[in-house]
């Protein structure tokens, strides 16, 4: 959908071949990045924002409470939360394309910007490896990126 082109133009972010939800991935500024973008006709659709973190630092608390501060009055972003070793932000698209991309550019840029600031490197979206088995991997609806060690430990969970 051309409303979402600036996540290929400006981040670099692949479109993946997914049409529910609309989704692109890659590496910003060294970050893996999943965007997916559900955007429906008869309402406000939604967004979500995943950022692989690495393991090294488990108490993502403050890395929480910065987001929100930085967030509070700007984008408000409806969650704002860490699961597993992935930073996610969540909200409502703005109906305006130009609003659109100027809220999810902020959101992205200032994420980045406070991981950076806080010292935490990218990882996998499970454990948080950084090694160079991490690629990308699409569940059921959802992409995401997993070293072999965490795609076989979730591999494992769905074959049990």
């Amino acid at each position: 959908m051309a409303r979402s082109n600036f996540l290929m133009n400006d981040f670099n972010l692949e479109k993946q071949q997914s049409k529910f939800p609309l989704s692109f991935s890659g590496k910003v500024d060294g970050y893996y990045t999943v965007v997916e973008v559900n955007e429906t006709s008869y309402g406000p659709g939604e967004y979500l924002i995943k950022f692989g973190v690495s393991g090294e630092n488990n108490d993502f608390s403050e890395v929480i409470n910065k987001l929100n501060e930085r967030f509070v009055g700007k984008h408000k972003p409806l969650v704002v939360e860490m699961k597993s070793n992935h930073l996610s932000l969540a909200g409502t698209i703005p109906m305006r394309k130009k609003a659109f991309e100027k809220h999810i550019s902020s959101l992205i840029n200032e994420a980045v910007a406070q991981l950076k600031e806080l010292g935490i490197h990218t990882g996998d979206f499970l454990y948080g490896d950084t090694d160079d088995t991490v690629s990308l991997y699409q569940m059921e609806n959802t992409f995401m990126f997993l070293s072999d060690r965490s795609y076989q430990t979730i591999k494992d969970d769905l074959d049990s």
